[in-house]
């Protein structure tokens, strides 16, 4: 009796540490200085010639829910590069990122917020973002389910 007690708190010691260690870790920040965040889009020198295409899709949304995703342009070039402006076909999609140039081996932090308001069904929106002055555009299409 008093060893089948002693192995059960030992047991329960052993699972409380564990249980302890692995909050410890899930709760201590992850990223490193620098690194980049949300879905990465790489601009390399045959993006930036001749332009390229990307996709976010921001998956199920309810009517009138407004959705974040945070993205990350690379410039994986050879020259720097920056984002002059961006054109949509829609008011639903926005986009707010620093204005710029990006050195290569650089990422320049995007927000891009979809509002789902008047829209109903699939939605697919295209986002031109305009690259520097050599540069052709790159066109991200925006994908989204409105229910």
């Amino acid at each position: 009796m008093i060893l089948g007690r002693r192995r059960t708190e030992a047991l329960l010691r052993i699972m409380l540490c564990a249980m302890f260690c692995t909050t410890a870790v899930a709760c201590t920040e992850r990223r490193t200085a620098g690194a980049p965040s949300g879905q990465l889009i790489v601009l390399t020198d045959a993006t930036l010639a001749s332009g390229g295409t990307d996709t976010v899709r921001f998956g199920r949304l309810h009517q009138g829910e407004t959705a974040l995703r945070q993205l990350s342009l690379r410039n994986d070039g050879t020259e720097p590069t920056i984002v002059v402006g961006h054109e949509t076909t829609c008011g639903c999609v926005a986009l707010e990122y620093e204005r710029r140039p990006v050195k290569p081996g650089e990422s320049l932090p995007v927000r891009m917020t979809f509002d789902s308001r008047g829209e109903y069904g699939w939605q697919m929106k295209l986002l031109t973002l305009r690259l520097g002055a050599k540069a052709l555009p790159l066109k991200i299409y925006v994908e989204a389910e409105v229910e």
